[in-house]
């Protein structure tokens, strides 16, 4: 959620169907969000360092300049920020981002093209962006950026040039000293932007230490902001006894220069002492803290270890087979993966699992359970509550334990299991089997997921590979699935 808010930020920045917001400030990125870039000022600003810096030199310089003239005049400058982005497209010859339709009609042209006049006619496609593009854009952006700051002075200057990093740090002491709300930064992110949201809360500090509310900190202000508590007391003392202790120096100067060398040296002598001390207590520290985490280490390969062992004996003695499905899906140029497996329990009642990639970075087992003797027919499930089903949950060996299971779109669809690399409970590396046991009106369910099964094997491997690709494209943060 940024803070920023307000309806102005998109002409402001000079991204009029240019961005997206983002939930916040992401190091060596532009202030846009990327995986939702459409047009060809969008994909320039993401395509690495030069457009992300190009981006946050003309962001705060724009935001500076609107709250530094008078409301008034601000809609001038909304008129001019779009006219000036609007000419982008015709000062750098952008190629212009085709539609999905219009690709999809390019595609049946030539197709057609291709029927009629033979295999060999090529019809044009999209532009590519050139070097060209990118270095127009870039420094259209600086010298944009440039200008605005032309036009401003003093601490709103001094704002213009900061970059994205201070800006969030302010945001943050904004935060912890109560001047934004939770309710206004979402789940604790900062974008970085001085909008309307983060203007009026600066405005609230410097009338709560009595100063002019401009919407722009001094250099007194910002360290003030800073401080945590006790600190700005703490810095009055300190400069305090060093004026004192400098005028009684001055004074006694002839007496006290002797004394002074004195205590100097005895000062540096404690101070060495404190400093071996220290040091020697940090290589302790730092010598437990490997010792700790060798130790971490080995048992989690040990865990690891016997998850593999025990998973291959475990899934070549099961009864259940898994079979594999894979589909081509063309908006991410991927392979989508299914593993599917079908348990009966004997008793009349019958399992079909589905095991899926689920983004981000988990995958899912799904376990649809139905009368044998009667697909249509419901399969009575005593324990359904509210969109819950109880039942009891095992993973590898360790004791089994009530779990109420979600349901999915029907009734009786629930998820058996969702494994991630970064369960504590349910890891990918350490879990070779789960078990769901249900209760139906065809006696008792028993789902078994069987994670080194060969296919299953290969869907986590797929997976992995899948949450690999989109991380290369951007926008996702979590650790890909991983076994190789």
């Amino acid at each position: 959620m940024k803070i920023i808010g307000g309806l102005t930020a998109s002409l402001l920045l000079g991204c009029i169907s240019v961005c997206h917001s983002q939930t916040g400030y992401i190091a060596g990125q532009p202030s846009i969000d990327c995986t939702k870039a459409r047009n060809t000022v969008a994909l320039i600003l993401c395509s690495g360092p030069e457009g992300a810096r190009a981006d946050w030199d003309l962001n705060p310089a724009s935001w500076a300049l609107y709250f530094a003239i008078d409301e008034a005049q601000r809609p001038m400058v909304d008129a001019d920020q779009q006219a000036w982005r609007q000419s982008l497209d015709a000062i750098c010859a952008l190629p212009r981002q085709l539609t999905q339709q219009e690709q999809a009609q390019q595609l049946m042209a030539q197709t057609m093209g291709r029927m009629i006049l033979g295999p060999r006619v090529v019809l044009p496609g999209q532009q590519p962006i050139t070097q060209g593009h990118v270095n127009c854009v870039v420094n259209a952006y600086h010298a944009r950026a440039a200008m605005l700051r032309s036009k401003l002075t003093g601490d709103a200057l001094a704002e213009s040039r900061l970059s994205p990093e201070p800006h969030v740090q302010i945001q943050q002491a904004l935060f912890e000293k109560g001047f934004l709300r939770a309710d206004q930064i979402g789940s604790g992110t900062y974008d970085g932007e001085f909008g309307p949201i983060t203007r009026s809360a600066i405005k609230q500090f410097q009338q709560s230490v009595s100063a002019s509310p401009s919407g722009f900190l001094s250099g007194d202000q910002w360290t003030a902001l800073l401080e945590r508590p006790g600190e700005r007391e703490a810095r009055a003392a300190r400069l305090a006894a060093e004026a004192k202790a400098k005028q009684e120096t001055l004074a006694a100067q002839e007496g006290a220069e002797a004394r002074a060398r004195q205590d100097a040296v005895i000062a540096a002598e404690r101070k060495a002492a404190q400093a071996a001390e220290e040091a020697k207590r940090k290589q302790e520290e730092e010598d437990r803290r490997l010792e700790a985490e060798a130790e971490a280490a080995k048992q989690w390969r040990l865990r690891v270890d016997e998850a593999r062992v025990k998973g291959l004996q475990y899934a070549d003695k099961a009864d259940f087979k898994w079979s594999l499905s894979e589909t081509d899906n063309p908006m991410t140029d991927d392979k989508d993966y299914t593993v599917t497996s079908v348990q009966p329990n004997g008793k009349g009642a019958v399992a079909f699992i589905d095991g899926t990639c689920q983004k981000p970075g988990r995958v899912s087992f799904v376990a649809t359970l139905q009368d044998a003797s009667d697909f249509k027919s419901s399969l009575g499930l005593p324990d359904f509550d509210r969109g819950y089903i109880a039942g009891n949950k095992r993973v590898n060996d360790d004791a089994p334990f009530p779990v109420r299971f979600p349901t999915q779109k029907f009734r009786n669809s629930i998820l058996a299991s969702t494994l991630t690399s970064l369960s504590a409970t349910e890891s990918i590396e350490t879990t070779w089997r789960v078990l769901a046991q249900i209760e139906s009106s065809r006696g008792t369910i028993i789902v078994q997921i069987l994670m080194f099964n060969a296919n299953v094997q290969k869907l986590l491997i797929a997976c992995g590979r899948q949450y690999e690709n989109a991380i290369n494209r951007g926008g996702l943060v979590d650790a890909p699935i991983s076994r190789q």
